[in-house]
């Protein structure tokens, strides 16, 4: 069963959740806490302070920007994670993962890595926050 929700422009989505099913979210320009347990979810041309969570799922973000400092958080337990922003987004990143590699396609400076797993990063000037985690 697919359930389709629309709201006006300019509307804030705040907490979206489900057990056993697929988020889907589109052009919504504030976005906050989406969360499931057996489900992928995917956010395609969003913003605001993104905090994405699954346990057997994928995470898809396209991010077109982030609300002030706040940032974004994705997390997934058994899956992959894909972030997708523009090109001249200026961001940290951190990411964890328990079993996995990152990887990223946009110039990074690599700040750090603690455990054989975990990485720290900065594209452009940074001040605001990615954490991507297991």
């Amino acid at each position: 069963m697919d359930y389709t929700i629309r709201v006006p422009h300019g509307a804030r989505v705040e907490h979206i959740g489900t057990v056993n099913g697929t988020l889907r979210i589109a052009g919504v320009e504030n976005v906050e806490d989406l969360h499931t347990v057996n489900g992928n979810i995917e956010v395609f041309e969003a913003g605001g302070a993104v905090h994405a969570r699954t346990i057997n799922g994928n995470v898809h973000l396209e991010l077109a920007h982030l609300a002030d400092k706040a940032g974004a958080t994705a997390e997934t337990t058994n899956g992959s994670l894909v972030l997708a922003v523009p090109s001249d987004m200026q961001a940290d990143i951190e990411a964890r993962c328990l079993n996995g590699n990152f990887h990223s396609e946009l110039p990074i400076t690599m700040e750090s890595s603690q455990r054989p797993r975990e990485c720290m990063a900065s594209w452009a000037a940074a001040g605001r926050q990615f954490i991507c985690a297991p």
